[in-house]
């Protein structure tokens, strides 16, 4: 599970990249989410 989020996190920042300041709108609330849901995890353990 911890593999996968930090999969996702990879594949935001190579798509911000690509695509530059225009898919900040959309990346910093998926990491906001993926943070608040690392944490929920890291709390379960």
């Amino acid at each position: 599970m911890v593999s996968f989020i930090h999969l996702v996190i990879i594949l935001l920042n190579l798509s911000l990249n690509n695509f530059g300041t225009q898919t900040n709108l959309l990346v910093k609330p998926l990491m906001l989410l993926l943070r608040l849901t690392g944490r929920f995890i890291c709390g379960r353990h």
